[in-house]
C-alpha cells in the first residue's frame, strides 16, 4: 500500500487535530519491525501509540481486530483505545471492529482461560481475592510443622509467604531455587548473625510457600501472579497456541514497558515471536515498580529480548518534547536523574514546549506529613 502522509486525517485525529512533530513523526512511522520508544513524561505517549496504529492499519494489509496493545491499568487501556476509535474514524474505518486493547493480566487470562489444560489449569479455575489468599495461608500453617525463626498465624508471616510467593511468579524461578540460596548463605564462614537469620526466615517461608502453591492447585484456584505465569508455561511449551497468536496479533504495542516483569517479558517475547511486529514505550527514569518485581532493564535490554531480522542492535527513538510543563520545572528534572549513568537512563533530556513558558518550581520543608499535604493544598 502507499505510504500515509503525515497529515492523514486518521493521525490527526489521534493526536486530536495536531501534526506530528518531526520527532513524533519518527516513532509513528518507523518500519514494523521491534523498536522501543523512550517516552519522557509529558511526551503524549498515548496519541503517539493510537498514532503509530492508525498508520500501520493505513499503510499495512492489517484490520483492526489484528493489532494488539497492552498497558497495565483499565483506565490506561480506556485512554488509549478512546485514542485508537478517534483515530479509526479519521479513517472511516467500516470493518465494525476494535483495536484489541487489554491490560496486561487481563491478556494472559484469555490466555490461561483458552489454553490453560495444557498446563493443569482447568477453564473454571477461579482467581483467588486477596482475603482468600489470606485464609488459603492460614489454613496451610495449621498443618505445617512448627517453625523456629517465624511466628506461626502472625500477619507478617502471611504476608511475606504470599509476597515470597508474588516474586517468585514474577521471576519465573521455583521454590527450590530460593531454598537453595538460603542454603548457600547459610555454608558460609563467618556469616553475621543477622542475616543468617534471614536466611533461616526465608527457608522456613519457602516452606509455607511450596504449601500454598499446593493448597491452589488441589482447590483449583490460581492468583493474580499465576495468570502470567500459567501464560508463560502455556506459550513457551505449546508452538501451535504461540504461532497461533503470531498469527492472531501480527502488530504489537507495549505500554509502560519499564514496569514489567520477567514473567511478563517472557510472555511477550512468546507472543511477538522472532522478529515479530513489536512496539515498546516506556521510560527507565519512571521506573518506580521494582518492589512488585518489575525491573527497568527490560526496556533497556530491549534489543537483545526482541531481535530485528539483520541482526543488527538498534537504539531507542526519544520522545523527549515535553508538552506539560515549564522549562524550569524539566530543568529541575533533568537535573535529578543527571547522575544517574547514563545507561540506566536512556533517552534525551526532557525539552519544555516554548508555549509552556518558565513554570514555578518551590522547596518545601516541613514537620510531617500533615504539614506537606496542607500546604500542596
Amino acid at each position: 500500500m502507499s505510504a500515509n502522509p503525515r497529515g492523514s486525517a486518521a493521525i490527526k485525529a489521534a493526536l486530536k487535530g495536531y501534526e506530528p512533530t518531526d520527532e513524533q513523526w519518527s516513532a509513528i512511522s518507523h518500519p514494523l519491525e521491534p523498536i522501543y520508544l523512550i517516552a519522557g513524561a509529558g511526551s503524549g505517549k498515548t496519541a503517539v501509540m493510537a498514532a503509530r496504529i492508525a498508520w500501520a492499519l493505513e499503510t499495512q494489509p492489517y484490520s483492526p481486530s489484528q493489532v494488539l496493545g497492552l498497558t497495565f491499568t483499565n483506565k490506561a487501556a480506556g485512554e488509549l483505545q478512546e485514542r485508537v476509535r478517534l483515530a479509526l474514524a479519521g479513517m472511516h474505518d467500516e470493518s465494525g471492529e476494535d483495536v484489541s486493547i487489554y491490560t496486561y493480566n487481563a491478556f494472559a487470562a484469555g490466555i490461561v482461560r483458552d489454553h490453560g489444560l495444557l498446563v493443569g489449569v482447568e477453564r473454571e479455575a477461579g482467581l483467588l481475592s486477596a482475603a482468600q489468599q489470606w485464609q488459603l495461608v492460614l489454613t496451610c500453617l495449621d498443618h505445617l510443622p512448627p517453625f523456629d525463626s517465624l511466628e506461626v498465624r502472625s500477619s507478617y508471616v502471611v504476608g511475606q509467604t504470599l509476597n515470597l510467593a508474588g516474586s517468585i511468579g514474577d521471576h519465573m524461578v521455583a521454590v527450590s531455587d530460593i531454598e537453595a540460596a538460603a542454603d548457600r548463605l547459610l555454608s558460609m564462614r563467618d556469616l553475621e548473625d543477622r542475616i543468617a537469620e534471614t536466611a533461616r526466615k526465608r527457608k522456613e517461608l519457602c516452606r509455607a510457600v511450596a504449601a500454598y502453591v499446593e493448597a491452589k492447585a488441589k482447590a483449583g484456584r490460581i492468583d493474580f501472579s499465576d495468570q502470567i505465569t500459567k501464560a508463560v508455561e502455556v506459550l513457551e511449551g505449546n508452538q501451535e497456541v504461540r504461532e497461533s497468536y503470531h498469527k492472531r496479533f501480527p502488530f504489537v504495542l507495549l505500554d509502560e514497558y519499564q514496569d514489567t516483569n520477567v514473567a511478563q517479558r517472557r510472555m511477550l517475547q512468546s507472543l511477538v515471536g522472532p522478529h515479530g511486529a513489536c512496539t515498546a514505550v516506556g521510560d527507565a527514569r519512571q521506573a518506580i515498580f521494582a518492589w512488585r518485581g518489575a525491573t527497568m532493564f527490560n526496556l533497556i535490554n530491549f534489543p537483545d529480548d526482541f531481535p530485528r531480522a539483520d541482526g543488527r542492535r538498534y537504539d531507542p527513538i526519544s520522545l523527549s518534547e515535553n508538552f506539560r510543563s515549564g522549562s524550569r520545572i524539566l530543568d529541575v528534572a533533568n537535573a535529578i536523574v543527571e547522575p544517574i549513568a547514563a545507561e540506566r537512563r536512556p533517552g534525551a533530556p526532557l525539552r519544555a514546549v516554548p508555549a509552556n513558558g518558565e513554570g514555578k518550581v518551590e522547596i518545601g520543608l516541613f514537620s510531617d506529613e500533615r504539614a506537606e499535604a496542607d500546604w500542596i493544598a
